[in-house]
């Protein structure tokens, strides 16, 4: 999730919104999709590997700790209350190159849109609406794989940088700064380190794969330091036919309240929560793959009040190119 209260990429926001007696957060925590599932991506090692994936969610649900709430009632308070929607689409674009069968670079560039809407309780109550389309916060690393002869079983490590390239001064509106939750970027340098683990079962057309993943502020501007994340997701995958691959994928994230100034002063922000993602792959062509992975939530768990989404959707397109 993003400022304010959280954020991450393909798809994890949060943030900060006042309501009388409280904040809520106006944004959704989500897991980043794994796109990379199949053996020949886990196992990539021979030039670039390119995905383009577009992933949408719209939070609208209003939350706190484990339970859906509903939002108060216009009292005259002046204060916002969290009782519309953050939409949030992400267009990202993921290289991967493989400098040797060991050693490998990645890059990461969304360029994200967003839409927020709010009740600003005055007496009459206002709508107050905002939305961008901006480049968002760029990812940089390199991976290490072990066992790389072995395209049955093997694992590998990464490690990267968030850089702070998103804006982080858009308005809500004139004279008034959006919350640090809904910017495009954390304002944040934060250290990405990584591990993973793919199989193939013995005498079986199954295989699957683990990964762990930890997001760590090391630098941050503007008051606010985004909460440290960490994730874990378990996948499996099958062939149904020559062409059609079947995904099932377990992830659990958790989040750490923000930090600073610009954070939540209620601590409306970070939390933890399990997804179940079934999706599809479909080689159109070869070393060309075009996918589909939705996203729902088995449990959700926000602090405080914060806005979270039924379902996160996800599309893409994968090429490999010796």
């Amino acid at each position: 999730m993003l400022p304010k209260t959280i954020k991450c990429l393909p798809v994890m926001l949060a943030g900060a919104l006042g309501v009388p007696g409280a904040q809520a957060s106006c944004g959704s925590m989500a897991c980043e999709i794994n796109p990379a599932w199949d053996i020949d991506s886990l196992a990539h090692d021979r030039g670039l590997r390119l995905d383009l994936r577009y992933v949408h969610a719209r939070a609208d649900r209003l939350r706190a700790g484990s339970a859906r709430i509903a939002p108060p009632s216009p009292s005259g308070s002046g204060e916002e209350i969290e009782d519309r929607y953050t939409r949030n689409q992400t267009l990202a674009v993921d290289l991967d190159y493989a400098l040797n069968r060991t050693w490998g670079l990645a890059l990461q560039v969304p360029l994200v849109r967003r839409e927020h809407a709010h009740t600003l309780d005055i007496v009459p109550p206002e709508i107050q609406q905002a939305g961008y389309t901006r480049l968002g916060d760029i990812r940089v690393g390199g991976r290490y794989r072990f066992m790389a002869d072995d395209h049955q079983w093997g694992g590998g490590l990464r490690l990267g940088l968030k850089l702070p390239t998103g804006a982080t001064g858009l308005e809500m509106a004139p004279g008034e700064a959006m919350e640090a939750s809904l910017q495009p970027g954390t304002g944040s340098t934060d250290a990405i380190l990584g591990a993973n683990l793919h199989w193939s079962f013995p005498n079986s057309s199954w295989g699957g794969f683990a990964q762990l993943q930890a997001q760590l502020p090391v630098d941050h501007r503007s008051g606010y330091e985004p909460g440290r994340s960490i994730g874990v997701d378990l996948g499996l995958h099958y062939p149904i036919s020559e062409t059609v691959t079947g995904l099932v994928q377990f992830s659990y994230l958790h989040r750490a309240r923000d930090k600073g100034s610009l954070a939540d002063p209620d601590g409306n922000s970070g939390g933890h929560a399990t997804y179940f993602s079934p999706g599809l792959s479909v080689e159109v062509a070869p070393n060309t793959h075009v996918y589909g992975v939705i996203q729902v939530p088995i449990s959700q768990y926000v602090n405080g009040e914060q806005l979270t989404a039924r379902w996160v959707a996800s599309i893409g397109l994968r090429l490999v190119m010796d």
